[in-house]
């Protein structure tokens, strides 16, 4: 995504852009096929979250607040930029400090959380 970028305005449209577009890097474009291998999944036909969440708890990894940050990306994105605005958008808002903030500054921390969910996530998966 040559697109990905910090808001620089604080216009809601630019922010939507940039929404949809690290939402389709961080949870978009998850390998499902590789996530289910060897998984006994709970769920009748689970997806994308779901079984990245089945496939943490299957190596031990600790994920709750990561996967509840991912559950409210995806939810942001769906609420805000794929649908018209309503009430589940009104609660995502709260989650990421929406409310009373500059929408760049919010973007940014969403941005900053990617890069540490990234960096967690290689540190117990790819280090000796």
């Amino acid at each position: 995504m040559r697109s990905l970028h910090v808001p620089t305005t604080n216009e809601q449209k630019e922010f939507d852009d940039q929404v949809a577009s690290i939402t389709k890097i961080m949870i978009d474009s998850l390998n499902e096929a590789e996530l289910s291998k060897d998984l006994i999944l709970d769920k009748k036909d689970p997806r994308g979250i779901d079984k990245f969440e089945a496939f943490l708890d299957s190596r031990g990894f600790p994920n709750t607040k990561m996967i509840e940050f991912f559950r409210s990306l995806q939810l942001l994105r769906s609420s805000g930029v794929a649908h018209r605005k309503g009430d589940n958008y009104e609660k995502v808002k709260r989650f990421f400090g929406m409310c009373n903030g500059d929408l760049s500054i919010v973007f940014e921390k969403i941005f900053i959380k990617c890069i540490w969910t990234l960096n967690y996530l290689e540190k117990h998966f790819l280090s000796p």
